[in-house]
């Protein structure tokens, strides 16, 4: 997925499907889309356990939760 379609959620509640390279199943995770890292090409969420960075190319859907 490319940052730009992702720039349009920040600071915005998401619910991003993301799946690792191996795995066979990918993980849900739902908060607060905080920040871009263009340099490390992953962005950082805020969850309710505390803060998360996703890798972008992991990423398989994003959808904006209301």
């Amino acid at each position: 997925m490319e940052p730009k379609y992702i720039e349009r959620l920040l600071g915005k509640y998401c619910k991003i499907v993301t799946k690792a390279p191996g795995e066979k199943r990918g993980t849900v995770k739902i908060g607060l889309l905080e920040d871009i890292n263009y340099l490390e090409n992953s962005v950082t969420i805020e969850l309710n356990e505390g803060e998360d960075t996703v890798l972008v190319d992991n990423i398989i859907a994003i959808r904006l939760v209301r």
